[in-house]
């Protein structure tokens, strides 16, 4: 589930050739730009994460900005291995997930759990309804940082 953030440098043929001249200053600004942004999502995402054991909060990371070819950077926020339920946390189980169909036993008749001390036995239960944290995190930061962050941005490159 990628969200992307783009954006295009308008300034004309003087700003095209002080950024020639200024390449390793711009790569280093735009990476700095994106690093920022994607500390921001990381953080509102540990924000709206459920929270139990804090073990998903915990692994919730983000992979800093690299250089992908001429003029492309990439960095991404996510969940890492150790919490592998992220995903379905993320868009939800059973009848709130992509299956939309309650989650039943694979062998045998019913599914057998405990829920605060007490041993229950279901034949389905509806599943996790999904809490689309890394999502909202981007949106919200969409909505607020990113477009100040892009905007700073505009104003170091212009100043090179």
């Amino acid at each position: 589930m990628p969200f992307e953030v783009a954006f295009g440098i308008e300034g004309g043929e003087v700003l095209v050739a002080k950024m020639r001249l200024h390449a390793a200053e711009v790569d280093r600004l735009i990476k700095g730009a994106i690093d920022d942004m994607l500390l921001e999502v990381e953080g509102l995402a540990k924000l709206k994460a459920g929270f139990k054991t804090g073990n998903l909060r915990r692994n919730i990371t983000r992979n800093r900005a690299s250089s992908t070819g001429t003029g492309q950077h990439e960095g991404s926020v996510g969940v890492s291995r150790q919490a592998p339920y992220g995903v379905w946390t993320h868009e939800g189980t059973g009848l709130f997930g992509t299956r939309h169909a309650p989650i039943r036993p694979h062998t045998g008749n019913v599914l057998h759990f405990r829920i605060g001390g007490r041993t229950l036995f279901r034949p389905s239960v509806k599943g996790q309804r999904a809490n689309p944290f890394i999502r909202d995190a981007f949106l919200e930061g969409n909505a607020t940082y990113i477009p100040a962050r892009v905007d700073k941005l505009g104003r170091d490159l212009a100043d090179l």
